[in-house]
């Protein structure tokens, strides 16, 4: 429980930091513009946690929320050259890409746009917390990165678990990319008058 409750800490210490110099000068103005975690940390479980990597599943829950697939072309915005597939799933709060990274990446995730980012992450904590317990294993903090691809700032706080013989075999992310007003497409509309913070939840299952 110790544990639980000091990575709980120095996760949401490290998001706030980062958030906030994600955001620069501008972030005492616009702290009230941030949104809570609730909705999306609750669809990252849905998918991530428990449908993920079961594809029938990931069909079934996608039907269940009226997921749009994606063309391929829009998996390629999201994955680059990593082989998988997504959908988008809106919401009256926001739009969702939900995608996932075939073998050997075997990953999920789901981002939305948002202003300036979220309020916090206590949902997304205490859904992966329940998710480590249930599978008896152990969180660890790993070093926070940073980075700037095409000028997006993207900071990412990541945790990993252990199995009871301490081997890593799963890895638990938030990452936030601060568009600096340059947000389209699809995410446009929800980044309101903002800068437009894209706040991404990743599951990834190690190769064991």
């Amino acid at each position: 429980m110790k544990s639980t409750k000091r990575w709980f800490a120095t996760l949401t210490v490290m998001l706030s930091t980062g958030l906030l110099s994600c955001l620069g000068q501008r972030a005492d103005a616009q702290v009230a513009a941030m949104v809570p975690d609730d909705e999306l940390a609750g669809l990252y479980s849905a998918f991530c946690l428990e449908a993920f990597p079961v594809a029938a599943s990931l069909d079934k829950l996608a039907g269940s929320k009226q997921g749009a697939a994606m063309k391929p072309e829009e998996v390629a915005a999201l994955l680059h050259k990593d082989p998988g597939r997504g959908w988008f799933v809106r919401t009256p709060q926001a739009v969702y890409g939900i995608s996932v990274e075939y073998p050997p990446f075997n990953a999920c995730a789901i981002r939305r746009m948002t202003p300036v980012g979220v309020s916090g992450v206590t949902h997304y904590i205490a859904l992966v917390n329940k998710y480590v317990a249930a599978k008896n294993g152990k969180l660890v903090n790993l070093p926070p990165q940073k980075t700037n691809m095409q000028g997006v700032d993207i900071s990412a706080y990541s945790q990993g678990m252990t199995d009871a013989s301490g081997k890593p075999v799963e890895t638990f992310a938030v990452i936030l990319s601060n568009y600096h007003g340059r947000a389209a497409g699809i995410w446009r509309a929800d980044a309101g008058s903002g800068v437009g913070v894209e706040v991404r939840m990743v599951h990834q299952i190690m190769k064991q």
